[in-house]
């Protein structure tokens, strides 16, 4: 990825991580907003064209987590808010990706020295480092990041033509 790119990717990572940690806490956004206004559970139904008991699921099934998009967004619009979805990363993508390097690096390297070592044919422990390190720089630069290890190797099964 063209670092410009990598850069702005990373500040919108980095804004919505903080937004995340500010907004622990609140167990139903819908209760949240509709209190702040000072609106009440009946004038949410009301202007949701619903009953009071199904605006009174919408926020248990907000807490509960089985409320669906729709509902939330349709509950944003009553609010006069915007509906919000993201996926926020618990860490950064560059760190992300190598983490995901390593481990493959790792359990590629595992099924290679237990081979090698029924074979006689074992490195010493400063050939294996640099080999990791190698095959680590090899996997980050790989479409195959994110493939399962098979057999000790990626498997290769049509993501040639992949786009990213």
């Amino acid at each position: 990825m063209r670092p410009l790119i990598q850069r702005q990717i990373d500040q919108r990572i980095l804004a919505l991580q903080e937004s995340a940690r500010s907004m622990k806490g609140v167990d139903s956004w819908i209760g949240y907003f509709r209190k702040a206004l000072g609106m009440t559970l009946s004038q949410l139904a009301s202007r949701m064209e619903i009953s009071y008991t199904a605006a009174r699921e919408l926020e248990q099934g907000e807490m509960s987590e089985r409320i669906t998009l729709r509902s939330l967004k349709r509950a944003a619009g009553a609010l006069n808010c915007e509906l919000v979805y993201a996926f926020v990363p618990r860490s950064g993508l560059d760190e992300m990706r190598e983490n995901q390097a390593r481990a493959k690096a790792r359990s590629i390297l595992k099924r290679a020295r237990l081979q090698m070592e029924m074979e006689d044919q074992a490195v010493s422990r400063d050939e294996e480092e640099k080999l990791f390190e190698e095959l680590v720089q090899k996997i980050k630069a790989s479409k195959k990041l994110w493939e399962p290890v098979v057999d000790g190797a990626s498997a290769n099964r049509g993501s040639e033509g992949d786009e990213v």
